[in-house]
């Protein structure tokens, strides 16, 4: 392990934690409706800054061993903390050529970022993309600009990624098997259409949950939320993370959170005494 990929097993599977490089957030981006003296005493005993939020963005590679998919690309270039994740793939083993499914669980700039080169070729050439079509409509419709007023640049990314290799993608829906062991998981609300995915083998599970759930807090405390610009439908994304925690509960899956401090952000929900927390992987930085 080194603080640029994790690898792990899902049964039979070869997976890998990626990351992408990080963004520093203000607090109030992943906590817009918190006390703050409440939430400065939950950030404090955890060892974790009161002043901001240091995001990493971490992906999620799975080598089935008859298939190579890549769940979310990060941000590319659109950051200048950010734009590791194919090195990082490289020095984890992997193969850019040899991945043959790339996941986009929605259209937003670090997700989709990663999918051209600085010369805005493919970064991932032989590569099948699937989104939902909800996801694809919202982020190409003419009036995009006015239903998400401040995510100009991010609008301009979309047009320009699906404009590039719009040829590659198809669409899925939810419980759709991408390949057999990879499931669509309908996970709507942070955007129309994005979604999580699980991997299951040998009764394993891990489940990226991408922005269903921002940060390890908002599991042991669901009524605190993300600034709104970031949530298209409120009670969506509540339900969302709810039905999502109950599953990795049940099936005491491995839960991968996209933004979750720290890397490789990766972690199980236990429940005690009729409270969800989060139990981190640590591993040595």
């Amino acid at each position: 392990m080194t603080k640029e990929f994790f690898q792990f097993k899902i049964g039979e599977f070869d997976c890998i934690s990626l990351y992408d490089g990080y963004h520093d957030y203000a607090i109030g981006t992943f906590f817009a409706n918190v006390d703050r003296h409440d939430l400065d005493k939950a950030l404090r005993a955890r060892n974790w800054p009161t002043d901001r939020v240091k995001s990493p963005y971490a992906s999620l590679y799975v080598d089935t061993g008859e298939h190579h998919i890549l769940i979310d690309t990060g941000a590319g270039n659109f950051f200048p903390t950010t734009g590791r994740l194919a090195s990082n793939l490289g020095k984890a083993g992997g193969d850019l050529a040899e991945i043959d499914e790339v996941v986009i669980t929605h259209a937003h700039p670090d997700h989709i970022g990663g999918l051209l080169n600085d010369d805005g070729t493919p970064t991932y050439p032989n590569a099948r993309v699937c989104t939902m079509e909800t996801e694809w409509d919202f982020w190409l419709a003419e009036d995009a600009v006015e239903k998400v007023p401040g995510f100009d640049l991010a609008i301009q990314l979309a047009h320009k990624v699906f404009d590039t290799i719009g040829d590659r993608f198809s669409f899925v829906q939810p419980d759709d098997e991408l390949v057999p062991g990879i499931r669509v998981l309908a996970a709507f609300g942070h955007t129309p259409g994005h979604f999580a995915v699980e991997a299951s083998s040998s009764g394993e599970s891990v489940i990226y949950i991408s922005d269903a759930i921002f940060h390890p807090l908002h599991i042991e405390h669901p009524d605190w939320l993300p600034d709104a610009m970031f949530i298209f439908d409120t009670e969506q994304f509540q339900k969302t993370a709810r039905r999502l925690l109950a599953q990795a509960v049940a099936k005491n899956a491995l839960v991968l959170g996209m933004h979750f401090p720290p890397f490789p952000s990766l972690g199980r929900i236990n429940e005690i005494d009729g409270v969800l927390q989060w139990q981190p992987i640590l591993v040595s930085q």
